[in-house]
């Protein structure tokens, strides 16, 4: 495994695109990801793109400091449990090898799948983004513009890191991709989702009315964020991960009661 990474790393030049493999099961080891062999060969195929490996990062601050080390321009994080489309490295690497400078890719997620088999009918026009919940993984991120948006949410929950960078960059709504990714975890929607050792969710900041009017799926994407949340608290503890005052401001501020679509989570 170690010989089969250094191959990878670039360790003596920056690399153009970082691949992160992310250990999402301490049961499933890196190698036997489902897209490993893919991604690897992806990898050793691309003089510009490295391929690294690290375990789940429990808080914004651990990612930051390790993105913030890193001599790259775009990076993505890749969870040994997920599932992709087939050629999903192969169009964003395309992607934004065409249209940078750019802060991010867009892409599809979806949250039923458990198995690569069934991504390979997957149709864009058939999925949300309200559908799935993707934390880190499977975004293209411009590497700056990310330490940029870790380091000033420090204090924010790791798992909300998509919406906060599209906040951040005041881009709502990006042209998604013919390509699909999945956590593969359609239990979470039934269960909820555990939160880090954070203080915050999002922020209360100034945004302008492009969120309200012209993108209403980051709106979507949030209220489903903070609905999972206090669907995992209210089962396992019993008690709200932040303070009921910062959720009704968060609720009031982006009008997530205004939403006339809800997601399914149940």
């Amino acid at each position: 495994m170690k010989e089969r990474m250094a191959a990878t790393q670039n360790s003596h030049r920056g690399s153009f695109f970082t691949i992160v493999l992310v250990q999402t099961s301490p049961q499933l080891s890196y190698e036997d990801a489902p897209f490993f062999e893919k991604i690897f060969t992806f990898a050793q195929a691309h003089e510009q793109v490295a391929l690294k490996t690290h375990e789940v990062f429990d808080s914004m601050k651990a990612l930051y400091e390790y993105v913030s080390a890193l001599d790259t321009e775009y990076i993505i994080f890749l969870g040994t449990t997920h599932v992709m489309t087939e050629s999903y490295l192969e169009e964003i690497f395309a992607y934004i090898a065409q249209e940078r400078p750019l802060y991010a890719t867009g892409h599809t997620f979806i949250t039923s799948v458990r198995s690569e088999d069934a991504l390979k009918s997957f149709k864009p026009n058939n999925y949300h983004l309200l559908e799935g919940y993707q934390h880190i993984y499977g975004c293209a991120y411009n590497t700056r513009m990310l330490c940029a948006v870790a380091d000033l949410y420090c204090n924010y929950d790791v798992g909300s890191l998509y919406a906060l960078f599209c906040l951040y960059t005041h881009e709502y709504e990006r042209k998604k991709l013919p390509i699909g990714y999945s956590l593969s975890n359609p239990t979470h929607m039934g269960n909820g989702l555990p939160i880090s050792e954070a203080t915050y969710i999002f922020p209360i900041t100034h945004i302008s009315d492009d969120l309200f009017d012209a993108a209403p799926d980051l709106r979507l994407y949030m209220l489903n964020v903070l609905q999972l949340y206090i669907r995992y608290a209210l089962l396992h503890s019993n008690k709200l991960p932040f303070s009921f005052e910062h959720m009704s401001a968060l609720v009031s501020h982006y009008k997530l009661d205004e939403i006339s679509v809800v997601p399914a989570i149940s």
